[in-house]
Parts: structure tokens; sequence; C-alpha cells
């Protein structure tokens, strides 16, 4: 058995039954410092700590930071972040996502062509992204249609519709179409 002010470590607890990690406190010895991820914990609050979630234990005794307070050791305990628990769930077949959840719309800008000399404007129109909906309504057979001004320069276009429906299923759907422009 290890021993240091406040801790005591057993080495043989499998074969008693026991914890390896011990805490008591003796009247005449200063008890340890209690750091959880940095923060100083009141020592009785160690068992809010789900033994699962530490990372990493640190015993220390002697001179510390912590000056007379320290004068019974530091006992640094560290928990698990969120990249330790992610290579737990690397099994064949599952993946785990995060959603990044829902968004207000914003306005997309298009511009109008809806005069004779906005459409014949000697400025090229060289957008990349053409068109984005966000909201598009579907009739009774579940059709719906949408117009776009397309850029000036002749391109192959990648169409992608994403969206989920009223009853929650996921539509995706990603095709291309070569549009010449004359």
């Amino acid at each position: 058995m290890t021993t240091i002010p406040g801790v005591m470590v057993d080495l043989n607890y499998r074969q008693k039954g026991g914890i390896p990690v011990a805490l008591y406190h003796d009247v005449n010895i200063i008890p340890p410092v209690l750091l959880v991820d940095d923060q100083i914990w009141d020592l009785k609050d160690i068992d809010l700590i789900n033994p699962s979630d530490i990372a990493q234990i640190d015993v220390s005794k002697g001179p510390n930071i912590f000056g007379m307070k320290g004068g019974g050791g530091v006992i640094s305990i560290f928990t698990k972040t969120i990249d330790d628990y992610k290579d737990n769930y690397n099994a064949l077949n599952i993946k785990s996502i995060s959603p990044l959840g829902y968004q207000q719309s914003v306005e997309f800008y298009a511009p109008k062509y809806d005069t004779p000399e906005k459409r014949n404007a000697t400025v090229p129109d060289l957008r990349t992204t053409i068109h984005w909906q966000p909201v598009v309504q579907t009739d009774e057979q579940g059709e719906a249609s949408f117009d776009f001004y397309t850029a000036d320069d002749p391109a192959t276009y990648t169409i992608i519709i994403e969206g989920v429906s009223d009853d929650g299923k996921i539509i995706h759907y990603r095709g291309s179409s070569s549009i010449i422009v004359k």
C-alpha cells in the first residue's frame, strides 16, 4: 500500500474487493487540494465525478503552486473530452453524426432581368451559385417547379435538391444538366 497525506492508494484492491483510491482526513494533516479540470473543488464533492468520465488522475505532494493550502498535496483529476468518447464508437457500419439543426432561411440574391435594358446589359453574369430556394412547396401530385436565370458562361450545372418532407422523410437529389447560353 502506498500513501501520501490525505490519499491512500491500495495496489491490492482487487483481491480485497474494494476501490484503488480512498481519501481520508486526519485532523493533524492538511487535506489535499482537489482540482477537477484545473478548477478547485471541495474535497467532499469528489463523489460527484463518475469514474468512467475520468481520463487521468495526478497526485502530487510537497511544495506546489497553492502554498500552505496545498501542503497536503494536490489531486488533479482530468475528465474525458468529446474526442475521448469518439474513439469508443468506431464500430463497423456505425457513423456518428452531429446535425447542425434548423436555421432561419435568408433571402438569396438573384438578379432580376425584368426589362429589355437589363436583359441586354453588357456586364456578364458570372455567378457560380445560380439559384438557392429554401422553401419549395409541392402540389397535390408531389411536384414542384421553379424558374431561374443562368449565368452567361456555358457550363454544366449541378442540381442539388435536399429537404425534409412533412412526414420527416429525407429528400435528396443530385443531378447535372448542360445548359448552353446563347
